[in-house]
């Protein structure tokens, strides 16, 4: 999981690397928005939110190359 940046940084993910799949309706909602990249935050916080639910998930695998800001930002919010 990571924080996506922007609405074409979404497409051109789910167009050009294996097994990822941004569904439209995330897509449109970051495009949507005053500010993409905070969106994208959003987004990464409610879903780690979601999945801390699930019984049996102990643990969120955050990555993103060259955010390691924004990756910093998403863990000192659930500190």
């Amino acid at each position: 999981l990571g924080v996506i940046k922007s609405a074409k940084s979404a497409r051109w993910m789910n167009e050009n690397l294996f097994g990822i799949n941004i569904p439209d309706s995330i897509i449109n909602r970051i495009e949507k928005s005053s500010n993409e990249k905070l969106e994208g935050k959003k987004v990464c916080i409610e879903l780690i939110e979601k999945y801390k639910s699930i019984k049996g998930v102990s643990g969120i695998h955050l990555m993103g190359y060259k955010q390691e800001d924004e990756i910093a930002s998403v863990i000192s919010y659930f500190k």
